[in-house]
């Protein structure tokens, strides 16, 4: 496999999915070659979860370049250029920037209302969530936040 196709693969951000009522939408066009595929359905585009095999997870949680580390090491990925391209990420892909905004926000709003030293109840932490959601939310352009 190509290192290029390899950094996609450990850094992908966006899902592009298909549904047509019968469990899939992409059909194999070997006709075409093998990188060809059609669509039949309705498509649509997202962002995946940070907490799945995504790379938003390595932008939006704290501590999470010693993972990335690891994901490149599985494909013999040079530790430096993972952690350059992170970088450059951060700097000029503006998903990249506000992941990593939504995570260290997140961070200090939790440090703020003491969230993982308190015993609190469940309602307060209800309403504790919900006011990081909303402060996340009103600070980021391309994003939301659920909780």
């Amino acid at each position: 496999m190509l290192k290029l196709q390899v950094l996609l693969i450990i850094f992908f951000l966006n899902i592009v999915g298909v549904d047509n009522g019968r469990g899939g939408g992409f059909d194999q066009c070997a006709y075409k070659g093998d990188s060809s595929v059609s669509m039949s359905g309705r498509t649509y585009h997202t962002n995946p979860e940070s907490s799945n095999s995504s790379g938003v997870k390595y932008f939006v949680h704290d501590g999470s370049k010693e993972e990335l580390l690891q994901h490149g090491e599985k494909f013999k990925i040079e530790d430096s250029i993972l952690l350059e391209i992170h970088k450059d990420l951060i700097e000029k892909n503006k998903h990249c920037f506000e992941y990593k905004f939504i995570g260290d926000e997140i961070a200090k709003l939790l440090d703020r209302f003491h969230f993982h030293e308190l015993n609190i109840e469940e309602k307060e932490e209800e309403i504790i969530l919900k006011e990081i959601e909303a402060t996340i939310n009103t600070a980021t352009l391309e994003h939301d936040v659920a909780a």
